[in-house]
C-alpha cells in the first residue's frame, strides 16, 4: 500500500458541509440496515420420528456483520396431520439481550382452500416495551442468533417416507418482518427460498397477491405509517420423518456400526449427495449417520466422530460437548488458495465452491477426496486428519480454475461446534470504490460513512475505503473522497 501523497492548491470542501453531509446521511438512514448485509431468516433443527417430539428452531444469519433489530413477527405453516404443536420458546439471543416480550399462538387455518398450511404459528417477539427505566442489553444479533424454539409432536402414524414442510407464510404485508430498533421501519421480505435437502433453490417468484408461500407483492412496499423496505432472504425448512434409529454408525446396512466402509459412504454422500444411498432405505441411512448423537444427521463432525471411533481414540456412544470455536476460511483469488485460521487443530474440513475447480491438497498425510457436480457446476472438497498432532490451520488446498467458494465447515477432535465464515481477498482494489459497483460516486460516501458510524463489513477488500491509505478507515477517508468527487480533490491514494 503506499504512503499518503500530498497536493498543493487542492480546493476542499468546507468542514461544515461536510459534517451537513454525515449527518443527513445519517438521518436517512433506517436505524439497523447495514450496507450490503443481506439477513437471513431461515429454520434450523433434527429428524423427526413417529410418537417422538421434535424441536425447530428460527434464527439469523447474515454475511457481513451483526445486525440491530427491534421486533419480529413471524408467520410460519404446517401440517397438523402430521405435526401437534407443543410449545414454542425464546431463542437464546433474545434471552441473552433481555427482550421484553416473546408470544405465539396456534391455530387452524379457516382460509384454507387449496395449496394452503392446516395449521398456523404465529411469533412475535419485541426487544422493548417502553414501560419504564428497564432495557434490553443489546439489540445487536450476531450470526446464527437464534430468535425462537419450536418444539413438535409427531404423529405416531406419519409414514417413514414422509418430508413435512415448516415455510413461512403470507396472509397480509405485516406477516413475516423485522423491525428496525426505532420502530420507525420495517423489513419485508426480500427473497423466498424454498426447501431443498442439499443445496440452496432459486428462489421462488415474487408473489403479486396474497394470501402466499413465495413472499410480499409490490404493494406491500409502499404500505401508510411506516417505512417497509425489502431487506430480508427467508428459508423454508422442513422435519424429515426417519424410522426409528437402529444401530448408529452403520450407514450402509450392513448390520456392522462404525467400519470403514461406513465412513467411505460417508465421504462419498459430501461429494454426490443423497443418490449415493439406496433409493428405498436412505432415510434409514441417513438417520444413523447421526454418530456423534447431537440429533443432526449427516454432517462433517459425524464423519470426523465416525473416523475416531474407527481409529479408537472414542467410544461409539459419545458425551455431550457444547464447546464452540471458530474457524475463518480466507478465499484468496489471485493466489487461488483457501486457508483456514483457526483457535486450535481442526480434525476436517469440507469445503464448497460455485464453479468447477481442481484442488491440491496442502497438509501432507491427510486423507481428501474431492469430486465435481456438472449439474449444479460446483466442486466438493472433504479433508480429514489422520492424527492430533497434525496441522489443522493455515492453507487447505490450492486449486486451479474459476470458482467461488460458497460453503465451508469444519470439526476439530473434541466434537465441538464449530461456527465457520468465508472471507474474500485478493481482488485488485480500486480505492474509493467502496459498495464495489465498478463506480466511485456519492453512493460510495454513503456507504463509508454508514460503516464507520453504524458498523457493517465490506463486500469485497476492506482497504478499499481508505482513502489516504493510513492503514485505518474512518471519518477522514470520508471527508477525503467527498474532496476528491465534489471538490477535484487528491485522488485516492492506491489509485494513484
Amino acid at each position: 500500500m503506499s504512503k499518503r501523497t500530498s497536493f498543493s492548491h487542492r480546493p476542499s470542501l468546507s468542514l461544515a458541509l461536510v459534517r451537513t453531509f454525515i449527518c443527513t446521511v445519517l438521518l436517512l438512514l433506517p436505524t439497523s440496515v447495514r450496507a450490503q448485509t443481506t439477513p437471513y431468516i431461515g429454520f434450523g433443527g433434527f429428524a423427526g420420528y413417529p410418537g417422538q417430539f421434535v424441536t425447530h428452531w428460527i434464527e439469523l444469519s447474515h454475511g457481513t456483520g451483526p445486525i440491530a433489530i427491534g421486533g419480529f413477527d413471524f408467520l410460519i405453516g404446517y401440517d397438523s396431520q402430521v405435526l401437534s404443536l407443543t410449545e414454542a420458546l425464546p431463542g437464546s439471543a433474545i434471552n441473552d439481550c433481555g427482550w421484553e416480550y416473546f408470544t405465539y399462538r396456534s391455530s387452524v387455518n379457516s382460509d384454507c382452500t387449496d395449496s394452503c398450511p392446516s395449521s398456523l404459528l404465529r411469533l412475535v417477539g419485541i426487544a422493548d416495551m417502553n414501560n419504564g427505566n428497564v432495557h434490553p442489553s443489546c439489540y445487536t444479533l450476531g450470526d446464527g442468533a437464534r430468535l425462537a424454539y419450536i418444539t413438535f409432536h409427531v404423529a405416531p402414524n406419519a409414514s417413514y417416507t414422509s418430508l413435512t414442510p415448516l415455510s413461512f407464510y403470507w396472509k397480509d404485508c405485516s406477516d413475516n418482518v423485522l423491525s428496525s430498533v426505532a420502530g420507525d421501519s420495517i423489513y419485508l421480505a426480500k427473497l423466498v427460498y424454498g426447501y431443498d435437502y442439499l443445496y440452496d433453490t432459486l428462489p421462488l417468484p415474487t408473489p403479486s397477491t396474497l394470501p402466499s408461500w413465495n413472499g410480499t407483492p409490490e404493494s406491500c412496499v409502499s404500505m401508510p405509517g411506516k417505512t417497509a423496505v425489502r431487506y430480508v432472504n427467508y428459508r423454508d425448512g422442513a422435519v424429515w420423518i426417519h424410522p426409528p434409529l437402529v444401530s448408529r454408525g452403520d450407514l450402509n446396512l450392513n448390520m456392522v456400526s462404525n467400519e470403514i466402509a461406513d465412513l467411505v459412504l460417508f465421504l462419498k454422500y459430501f461429494l454426490y449427495g443423497i443418490s449415493v444411498f439406496d433409493p428405498i432405505n436412505w432415510r434409514q441411512q441417513a438417520a444413523q449417520s447421526d454418530v456423534n448423537a447431537d440429533g443432526i444427521e449427516l454432517t462433517l463432525r459425524d464423519a470426523v466422530y465416525l473416523q475416531r471411533i474407527i481409529m479408537g481414540e472414542v467410544p461409539p456412544n459419545p458425551k455431550s460437548n457444547i464447546e464452540s470455536l471458530n474457524a475463518t476460511f480466507v478465499q484468496d483469488t489471485t493466489a487461488r488458495k483457501i486457508t483456514v485460521n483457526c483457535s486450535r487443530n481442526l480434525a476436517g474440513v469440507l469445503l464448497r465452491f460455485q464453479g468447477l475447480v481442481e484442488p491440491t491438497l496442502q497438509w501432507p498425510v491427510w486423507t481428501w477426496t474431492w469430486g465435481q457436480d456438472t449439474l449444479r457446476n460446483t466442486t466438493t472438497v472433504v479433508v480429514l486428519s489422520p492424527d492430533k498432532d497434525s496441522c489443522g490451520c493455515g492453507t487447505v488446498v490450492t486449486y486451479s480454475g474459476d470458482g467461488t467458494l460458497v460453503y465451508a465447515d469444519a470439526a476439530d477432535w473434541f466434537d465441538s461446534e464449530v461456527k465457520t465464515n468465508i472471507v474474500k481477498t485478493g481482488v485488485t482494489p480500486t480505492y474509493g470504490d467502496v459498495n464495489g459497483s465498478g463506480r466511485i460516486n456519492v453512493a460510495d460516501v454513503i456507504y463509508l460513512v454508514v460503516y464507520i458510524f453504524q458498523g457493517g463489513g465490506y463486500p469485497i477488500d476492506p482497504y478499499h475505503g481508505d482513502m489516504d491509505c493510513d492503514g485505518d478507515c474512518n471519518i477522514g477517508d470520508a471527508v477525503y473522497l467527498l474532496n476528491y468527487i465534489f471538490a477535484s480533490g487528491p485522488a485516492p491514494c492506491g489509485n494513484r
